[in-house]
């Protein structure tokens, strides 16, 4: 009988440190369960009526309880996302040049990503265009007069063929070369060759 107690008490003494280490790893506190959310995000994408995405859309989400503004710009894709805001009441402006601002509200609560997506009309601003330079030839509406002013290198560069004085004239906006003989060598806007006046300073 005592060779039998003595193996019973041997068992016992090597089960008991491993039932000490399996009671140790279950009253280890795991960390990730004591954590808590105390924030949310809102995100969505920038479009235009179309449906066409806008990139780098300035988007402000403002906190109407604490006046505190987060601001992000779209990415290529025309999406944006603002992480940790402090739940409660805000207030999104979106603009983008040649859109019009747009604003939408929303409640944010704990851990929410809320979706929120806009659609920019364009906007209805009036067009202004601006000519600048004085080689434009304007449009006269006070009188139907045309003149043309010829510099002297043109003249020296110009082909003129016989050394006819009046031959410039075909350079002339309007004026087209007149095959008809005796009636002058060009005509002017389809009036007949025969109505055309030349002068030399002012002769």
């Amino acid at each position: 009988m005592t060779p039998i107690i003595k193996r019973q008490a041997a068992s016992v003494r090597l089960f008991l440190p491993l039932i000490l280490s399996i009671a140790a790893v279950i009253l280890v506190p795991c960390p990730l369960k004591a954590q808590t959310l105390t924030s949310g995000d809102i995100a969505g994408t920038v479009e235009d009526s179309s449906g066409a995405v806008i990139p780098g859309a300035d988007v402000k989400a403002i906190n109407t309880g604490t006046d505190a503004v987060n601001e992000v710009f779209t990415g290529a894709a025309g999406d944006y996302r603002i992480s940790l805001l402090q739940p409660g009441s805000y207030k999104l402006t979106v603009s983008a040049a040649g859109f019009q601002t747009t604003q939408a509200s929303l409640t944010l609560i704990v851990g929410q990503v809320a979706s929120l997506n806009f659609k920019l009309p364009i906007a209805q601003n009036a067009l202004t265009v601006e000519v600048v330079g004085g080689d434009v030839p304007l449009l006269q509406t006070d009188t139907s007069e045309m003149s043309t002013t010829i510099t002297q290198e043109q003249m020296q560069n110009l082909p003129n063929p016989g050394g006819d004085i009046t031959y410039p004239v075909n350079v002339t906006q309007g004026v087209v070369m007149n095959t008809q003989g005796g009636y002058g060598n060009s005509s002017a806007f389809g009036l007949p060759a025969t109505s055309n006046n030349f002068t030399v300073n002012g002769a």
